[in-house]
């Protein structure tokens, strides 16, 4: 199986913050799945490692067999991710995530911590397969805005 690099995010530097790359490319891989659908036989998106002068650093990619549908689909990835990461505001993102995680830690028992991060970690790694259509995406996007707005102090949260 080959690789097809389609892209990165703008965000974060390797190699301090590698988990939150990941952690971001894979959210950027369950939104091309939903935009782009299932990839054609032969085929899978999926982040892949690229050498670099300063390193290896995370990217996504297409992995095709010898297949010839592969390149229509790359090329629909690599436009969705481009859109998705141009929609996304990295810096405030991981600023609010990292505030959240810090400022939970400090108010909050770790039974209440845990519960919290499983469901938030329940509802961003729910395989997109399970999501019933479009408007069950909206209704668990608004719940998490609504956590997110829950636990913040500027917005008349805890």
């Amino acid at each position: 199986m080959r690789w097809e690099p389609i892209g990165s995010l703008n965000t974060g530097q390797m190699p301090q913050d590698e988990g939150w790359i990941l952690w971001c490319l894979d959210i950027a891989q369950q939104y091309i799945e939903l935009v782009c659908g299932r990839a054609p036989p032969g085929c899978k998106v999926g982040v892949m490692w690229q050498e670099h002068d300063l390193g290896h650093y995370p990217s996504l990619g297409v992995c095709y067999e010898d297949s010839t549908q592969w390149e229509e689909y790359a090329r629909l990835c690599e436009e969705a991710l481009v859109t998705f990461d141009r929609s996304v505001n990295w810096f405030d993102l991981k600023e609010y995530f990292e505030n959240s995680v810090d400022e939970l830690a400090n108010n909050e028992s770790m039974v209440n911590l845990q519960r919290r991060e499983v469901s938030v970690r329940e509802a961003l790694l729910r395989p997109l397969d399970e999501i019933a259509d479009i408007e069950e995406l909206k209704v668990m996007i608004r719940k998490l805005q609504q956590v997110g707005k829950a636990n913040d102090p500027n917005r008349g949260g805890a």
